[in-house]
């Protein structure tokens, strides 16, 4: 091939190469545009269409009435609690000693002889007449009897401020604290005879007498008869009560009644 030839040849395969290359860039021109165009038109159709607008509602202006002032509202005050604090434990003063505790059982231990006479009684008693304390005391009262070797006694109740319900409740505590070593006799000069009466009948056993019956002036007429006479008809009826109940009758006699009590004793013995 001579020398005109071969510079032909070179010149068609620039051509050529010139060719392929400007057309490829051409494709990938268009590629690229075809691309994006579909994707523009991909977007386009997911968005959802925008509604056409819709004519605005024409809005009536109203007056509206002039606003109240507003009064604020008051509020709860904040309270922050504190944990307690502990404080130590103020100083106590020293307790007082207890007191020493009562003995279950009183004391028998014998008194020391006060007389030097001979001969000298060591053996039981009897007490015959003992005014009768409250139901409080029955307890030292049977302490004593025991010490003094003392078996029995005639007390004599005498009740005029408490009611005859109270009367007898207390009656019965003192006979029952005082395991029936003391025979009690009840003073009736407060209470009527239909009162013994009905006493005798619901409460058998409580009493074992009346007395005392004072017919002199004792400065206090609740308790006593004065200025009445033993052998009034009232008093009869009384001692033929006891009579009926088997009772003992003591009586304290005024000066110049002598004959008022021997007439009381020949009519209870008729």
């Amino acid at each position: 091939m001579n020398q005109k030839g071969f510079s032909q040849l070179i010149l068609v395969i620039i051509v050529g190469a010139i060719v392929v290359v400007a057309g490829g860039g051409f494709y990938y021109q268009k590629s690229t545009k075809q691309n994006k165009s579909a994707m523009e038109t991909q977007v386009v159709q997911e968005l959802p269409a925008t509604p056409a607008e819709q004519p605005k509602p024409q809005i009536t202006e109203v007056s509206k009435p002039a606003d109240k002032p507003v009064v604020p509202k008051e509020t709860a005050p904040i309270v922050i609690k504190q944990p307690p604090v502990s404080s130590p434990a103020p100083a106590t003063a020293p307790s007082a000693p207890a007191p020493a505790p009562i003995a279950a059982t009183c004391d028998l231990t014998p008194r020391p002889r006060q007389f030097s006479n001979t001969p000298y009684y060591t053996g039981s008693l009897f007490d015959a007449h003992i005014h009768m304390p409250g139901p409080p005391e029955i307890k030292k009262l049977s302490c004593t009897f025991d010490k003094e070797k003392t078996k029995g006694a005639i007390g004599f109740y005498w009740s005029q401020s408490q009611s005859l319900e109270k009367m007898l409740a207390e009656t019965k505590s003192i006979k029952n604290d005082s395991s029936g070593k003391i025979r009690l006799v009840l003073m009736p000069k407060p209470y009527s005879l239909k009162n013994l009466e009905d006493i005798e009948i619901t409460h058998k056993g409580l009493f074992t007498g009346y007395g005392e019956m004072a017919f002199y002036n004792r400065g206090d007429p609740s308790q006593s008869y004065y200025p009445q006479s033993p052998d009034e008809q009232q008093f009869l009826d009384l001692y033929a009560l006891a009579g009926k109940n088997n009772f003992v009758v003591m009586i304290h006699p005024n000066q110049g009644q002598q004959q008022a009590v021997e007439n009381v004793l020949q009519k209870i013995l008729m």
